[in-house]
């Protein structure tokens, strides 16, 4: 049944015919018809026969971390379209959108086509997440991959195995050095991190002074757990 609404319009209020058509209203007391395209010549009451004429109402609405537009009520023409558009806040992505409580999926655009009853449309947003990969070769090791929210840091450390060494640390395929931490800093995208290691060679320098010899003398690189062995050998006249 179609609503009726009493509506009580004092004279010579101005009222533009084109938003409610006159067949849309049935007089109910007073005196004259309204006149369209001018003005109220009297004070009458009239009702409403339907509440259409008026068009019909879209309710849009988010929750925190994004925005629609257009937001909040909007009253539309019988008959045409309207589209919403769903923006997410920075490491935030639409979660899900309801229309008439019905989900239509994460979608950043909706339209409403041929609109005959009022709808409602709300959006959700959720935190973006992003996956850090990290590796390591042999002889060595780093912190668990994982996943960490858009906009946190966090940090790696790359710790080689007893007589082994860093030889290189690539993030995202790039070389960053023989470092043996790496921070990622308010993360937008996902990563990799790999790091490798070579064997460890300790340097052993050797000198003496005058009147005698060490030998070998000088820098002498050996192999991790092998055995080193020097000669020293005083001139005549003179010890150790």
């Amino acid at each position: 049944m179609p609503m009726r609404t009493h509506v009580r319009i004092a004279s010579a209020l101005a009222m533009a015919a084109a938003l409610v058509p006159a067949s849309a209203f049935a007089q109910t007391s007073g005196g004259d018809r309204p006149v369209r395209g001018g003005v109220w010549e009297s004070a009458v009451t009239w009702e409403i026969d339907d509440d259409s004429a008026w068009g019909v109402t879209l309710s849009a609405s988010a929750c925190a971390n994004g925005a629609i537009f257009p937001a909040g009520a909007t009253i539309v023409t019988l008959g045409s379209d309207r589209d919403y558009v769903i923006t997410p806040a920075p490491c935030y992505h639409v979660a899900d959108v309801l229309v008439d409580s019905v989900s239509v999926g994460p979608v950043v655009r909706y339209t409403f086509h041929d609109l005959q009853t009022s709808h409602t449309i709300a959006a959700r947003f959720a935190i973006s997440t992003h996956m850090l990969t990290a590796s390591a070769g042999p002889n060595g090791g780093i912190n668990a991959s994982g996943a960490i929210h858009c906009g946190a840091s966090r940090t790696f450390t790359i710790t080689p195995a007893a007589c082994y060494q860093i030889e290189d640390v690539l993030v995202d395929g790039v070389s960053v050095g023989r470092v043996a931490r790496y921070t990622f800093t308010n993360v937008q995208a996902d990563h990799s991190i790999h790091a490798s290691f070579v064997s460890g060679r300790p340097a052993v320098t050797a000198s003496g002074g005058a009147h005698g010899t060490i030998v070998p003398s000088g820098v002498t690189t050996v192999n991790c757990h092998d055995n080193l062995g020097f000669t020293i050998t005083p001139e005549a006249g003179y010890r150790v």
